[in-house]
Parts: structure tokens; sequence; C-alpha cells
């Protein structure tokens, strides 16, 4: 909720641009993390 609401707020309070961050950020989380555990066991 508060990345949306951050997100909301600063694109002139457009809701759906923070529901689409909403929507992307657990994706490119996940992408992260994926990345870090590979690198662990290749480093």
């Amino acid at each position: 909720p508060t990345l949306v609401g951050f997100v909301a707020s600063a694109n002139d309070g457009r809701l759906s641009a923070g529901l689409s961050a909403a929507m992307i950020f657990p994706v490119l989380m996940l992408a992260g993390l994926m990345t870090l555990k590979k690198a662990r066991n290749t480093g």
C-alpha cells in the first residue's frame, strides 16, 4: 500500500500508475533475489 501511494502521488494522484508499480515491484524483487543467489553460488 505504501508503494502504491508514493507512486500515485508522484504521478499527480493517478492510482493506475501506483497499481502498475505494485504489480511490477514483486517481479523485480524476485529477479534481483535470483540474481544474487546465482552470484553467491558461483563466487
